[in-house]
């Protein structure tokens, strides 16, 4: 038996696009049918649809970058995830870099320290997540599969969690506790200043993710703030044909503290997933 909940789920994930085809195909019918007014007007509204749905826009020529936070997944079978973390180190030279889908064991660990020595590298041997810093590192923890990183940021402490939502029409269930988990542990804390970030493998308005703004009050960087595309999947490697990203499953989620810009990287990176960017200040 199908999960109604999964049912649900599918039907938020794929409506707006839906909704996006259904206005195109009325568009086409109408100036296939000479009716051009019509098919001016529901052009018009179509074009408009398209970009609320797939562009922020938000002024970013007066950005204050004092703190530059980015979520990079790198995808699991990568051979060129140094390469694709050293990219954005040079060209955005990241306060917080959080990442998922890294490889396990020493290996890739050393070269994170050899070859971005000012960073510390904050990771776990058995996940696939991991974040780096130039920020002191007070405690890490994980919840189940979550990365928890206590970071002091200019006197203050800023909890950090790294997220990588397991894929939700694989196992619902086990997507549903995922999300559970990290709701309720900031739920269970008190904490002023709180950043979630990661691959949520889910559009902004599918139920979990708007659990985290209206429920939790958090603010997106891309969802809120953001400029010019906020799709981050797939990737510009990636994509098909001459189409670009459809769906932004990738965030910058904060509380406590303020979002100047956000935006999605785009760079022909080996991952299927553009990194989004984040200048925050506390």
């Amino acid at each position: 038996m199908i999960d109604n909940g999964l049912i649900y789920e599918l039907y938020f994930l794929f409506f707006d696009y839906f909704f996006l085809l259904i206005l195109t195909l009325i568009t086409s019918y109408l100036f296939y049918k000479n009716k051009f007014k019509f098919s001016l007007l529901f052009g018009v509204f179509s074009i408009s649809v398209f970009i609320n749905f797939f562009y922020g826009f938000q002024d970013h020529h007066s950005v204050d970058k004092k703190i530059t936070a980015i979520t990079f997944s790198l995808r699991s079978n990568s051979e060129n995830k140094i390469q694709d973390i050293g990219k954005v180190i040079r060209d955005y030279s990241p306060d917080i870099l959080f990442l998922q889908e890294i490889n396990k064991g020493d290996e890739f660990k050393d070269s994170i320290v050899i070859n971005f020595p000012n960073y510390t590298f904050v990771s776990n041997d058995n996940k696939s997540t991991a974040l780096m810093t130039l920020y002191p590192v007070n405690r890490v923890e994980f919840i189940g599969n979550i990365q928890k990183v206590s970071l002091e940021i200019k006197g203050e402490d800023v909890i950090s969690y790294n997220f990588h939502a397991p894929k939700f029409f694989l196992n619902y269930m086990n997507f549903h506790r995922f999300y559970n988990s990290l709701l309720d542990d900031i739920n269970s804390k008190e904490n002023e200043r709180v950043i979630v970030a990661g691959d949520f493998n889910l559009i902004r308005n599918n139920t979990p993710r708007k659990k985290i703004e209206s429920e939790l009050n958090f603010k997106g960087a891309l969802s809120h703030f953001g400029s010019g595309s906020i799709s981050t999947f797939p990737g510009p490697g990636h994509k098909l044909g001459f189409f670009g990203s459809f769906f932004s499953i990738d965030e910058i989620y904060v509380k406590g503290i303020k979002i100047s810009f956000g935006s999605t990287i785009d760079f022909n990176s080996s991952s299927d997933h553009k990194p989004v960017v984040a200048y925050l200040e506390l």
